[in-house]
């Protein structure tokens, strides 16, 4: 049988370990973002080869997609021996609240409170040292200031990109610049395809872990606000396909 598509190069290899990605999470960020919409469905051989060029096992896909059916995540319906998957609506809906976090521009409340709550007290917010939390609301008995948006004194950005969720930012900002070199390198439609949801991918399960709270209050020149811009990057080079040119593309490797 012919080869349906050449192996992704390495320096995307190193951008994506496969020991860090569990499928189903991978396979949701795909249908999000290809087929966001109701009615919309990715085709079982479109899916197939395009986790495959990411160095996805067939077998692990399969056990996949049979979690996501029984979790009522994913849906599909079968046209002869084609079998196309989409998202639930349940699915639709959950990645629809997250769509602003993942694709839009800053985020964070413009509304935030700094305060210094009684010790012992277990104040929901982003804590940027021991009983110093911020939040989006006053907290109660706490010594309250609000954040005006003027730039916070050195030690407290520190305090703050020092969490691991911010030096994951990081991490993927270098990576970043090393894949931007294969932007330019293939204009095959599958692969500008991998390399735009490879992307997503890391950039959805950092970003959807991240607080608000903390982006808001750090500097643009920090990494998660760099880390956006970069992704937006890759996005706009890479802009999401029309289904039906990946199943032509696709359809053509095999001749």
């Amino acid at each position: 049988m012919t080869q349906i598509v050449p192996p992704i190069p390495a320096a995307v290899s190193a951008f994506f370990p496969l020991s860090e990605v569990k499928v189903w999470s991978l396979i949701v960020t795909i249908l999000g973002d290809l087929a966001p919409h109701e009615g919309q469905g990715v085709e079982g051989p479109v899916l197939t080869a395009l986790v495959e060029r990411m160095g996805v096992q067939p077998q692990a896909m399969r056990v996949a997609l049979h979690r996501l059916r029984k979790d009522a995540w994913i849906d599909s319906d079968k046209q002869g021996r084609v079998v196309t998957y989409r998202l639930s609506a349940m699915a639709r809906t959950r990645t629809q609240e997250a769509q602003s976090m993942i694709y839009g521009g800053v985020t964070g409340s413009a509304d935030l409170w700094i305060n210094i709550t009684a010790p012992d007290h277990g104040a929901d917010g982003f804590a940027i040292a021991p009983r110093v939390i911020v939040a989006d609301h006053i907290i109660d008995d706490a010594l309250v200031m609000r954040w005006t948006g003027d730039a916070l004194p050195a030690w407290v950005v520190a305090q703050i990109e020092q969490s691991a969720i911010v030096a994951r930012h990081a991490g993927l900002v270098a990576d970043l610049g090393l894949l931007r070199q294969s932007l330019g390198q293939n204009s095959d439609v599958m692969a500008r395809t991998v390399l735009r949801l490879i992307v997503l991918h890391r950039w959805r399960r950092i970003i959807l872990r991240t607080d608000p709270r903390a982006m808001a209050l750090l500097p643009m020149e920090a990494a998660p606000h760099r880390c956006r811009a970069l992704v937006a990057e890759v996005l706009s080079a890479c802009p999401r396909p029309h289904l039906a040119d990946l199943a032509t593309a696709l359809a053509e490797a095999r001749g």
